[in-house]
């Protein structure tokens, strides 16, 4: 008997299924062996994590951020819009310097206050403008301390010091006065008899009376009477010592009194150096 021949379109159809289940077969295998890694890239916030380094949470953020947000422009800090102080005294080099203390500019006003009577702040001061600092002028300017004998005698004593006076002489003199004696001046025996922490609030020049308004401090003097007229003599001989000042009125936190300390020393009228 012949033997019945298959069919060469089965064979084919059979080598094709063969096929395709063998390649089923090392899918299911690869997706044994590797099922935890494929999971991972499927879940979506790793998703996004791998091919945009970030979560959605965080693409999101960080989008808003860098398009809604708006950062504030620091401009300085408040101690940068510090308006410069009213009297500076900077210690720099400046262009040979006059031998003598130059004059105070003498402004012209009106009577003085009287007792009791506040100051106006803004009447008659040094001219000086705080926005422009001016350039550094030194001048030779004659200083009052005083020396205390071994018997408790004081008497005055002149020092001559460069200062750098700017517009404001007067006042550079009266602050470094009121700053006391350096280290040499201290080892020549000099002293100082105004109280400790006195500040000038204002210095002004009106005919000839330099008008100087000092803090609270100066009518407080644990010397007593002498301890008052020494102050006072200090302040006025320092300040005569321009050739536009006779004669000095004292002003206490803007207010002008008769009396200075609970010793009554007379400071009503102005004082030049005859009074002491």
């Amino acid at each position: 008997m012949k033997q019945k021949q298959k069919d060469p379109r089965k064979k084919r159809l059979i080598a094709v299924l063969g096929a395709w289940l063998a390649g089923i077969v090392i899918i299911l295998i690869i997706f044994a062996v590797n099922s935890k890694r494929i999971f991972s890239i499927i879940d979506e916030t790793q998703f996004v994590e791998h091919v945009f380094g970030g979560s959605p949470q965080q693409t999101a953020s960080a989008d808003t951020t860098a398009s809604d947000t708006v950062q504030p422009q620091q401009y300085g800090s408040a101690e940068s819009m510090v308006q410069p102080d009213v009297f500076p005294l900077t210690q720099t080099q400046s262009p040979p310097r006059p031998a003598t203390a130059p004059a105070v500019p003498d402004t012209a006003g009106a009577e003085q206050p009287a007792a009791g009577e506040a100051l106006a702040a803004d009447a008659g001061t040094e001219a000086q403008d705080a926005s422009e600092p001016a350039a550094p002028v030194y001048s030779d300017v004659k200083l009052y301390f005083v020396v205390v004998d071994s018997d408790g005698t004081v008497s005055r004593k002149e020092t001559v010091r460069s200062l750098n006076t700017g517009n404001s002489p007067l006042t550079a003199a009266i602050e470094a006065l009121l700053a006391g004696p350096t280290r040499a001046e201290a080892d020549r025996g000099l002293q100082t008899l105004i109280p400790s922490g006195t500040r000038l609030r204002s210095a002004m020049v009106r005919d000839g009376i330099a008008i100087l308004d000092f803090s609270d401090e100066f009518q407080y003097n644990r010397y007593g009477v002498e301890g008052y007229l020494g102050q006072l003599m200090q302040i006025v001989y320092t300040a005569c010592a321009f050739s536009s000042v006779n004669s000095v009125q004292f002003i206490i936190e803007g207010q002008k009194l008769n009396y200075l300390g609970s010793e009554g020393v007379w400071i009503g009228t102005p004082l030049n150096a005859a009074s002491f």
